[in-house]
């Protein structure tokens, strides 16, 4: 299987038993890891992605400052980071 470096990280974090589970749902192709909490979720509509244009952010990199290190994230997870973001 092709991951990126991180999800190579997230895969190789799991157990056996959970490892053989991703195997199943990352080999469909709508699915994905979300780089801070590792749910598997649809890419093209529960995830961000560094890099990403949304309208409501009229062309900023909002998204990329809330994101931070990460490279996509979950729709809760982006969420909780943008929480973060604005309460500092």
């Amino acid at each position: 299987m092709d991951y990126s470096n991180i999800h190579e990280k997230i895969y190789n974090s799991l157990s056996k038993t959970e490892q053989k589970e991703a195997d199943i749902i990352i080999d469909d192709t709508n699915l994905n890891i979300c780089c801070r909490c590792t749910k598997i979720v649809r890419w093209f509509d529960e995830m961000y992605w560094k890099g990403e244009y949304h309208a409501k952010d009229n062309g900023t990199n909002h998204t990329n400052y809330i994101l931070g290190d990460y490279d996509s994230v979950c729709d809760e997870c982006y969420s909780i980071l943008s929480n973060q973001k604005i309460n500092h």
